[in-house]
């Protein structure tokens, strides 16, 4: 049985979503977010532009997950 993958979200996607969401749909961001220090568990409710230097994080975050299918239609 193939699990189907979601496809890759956009920056903005992953800059509003909150962090438990990001973390259950995308487990690969769980590593670049305990890299950078952010306690998930605690913060697990607010969205990645609600933390402080969140820019450069959001940088990789992304990278984590370009290995993912575009959205269709992008």
């Amino acid at each position: 049985m193939k699990i189907a993958s979601l496809p890759r979200p956009s920056r903005v996607e992953l800059d509003g979503s909150p962090l438990h969401v990001m973390v259950r749909d995308f487990p690969e961001t769980l590593a670049e977010l305990r890299g950078a220090g952010v306690p998930v568990q605690e913060l697990g409710h607010r969205r990645l532009g609600e933390i402080e230097d969140a820019s450069a994080l959001l940088d990789r975050l992304e990278a984590s997950v370009a290995w993912r299918p575009s959205p269709l239609g992008g």
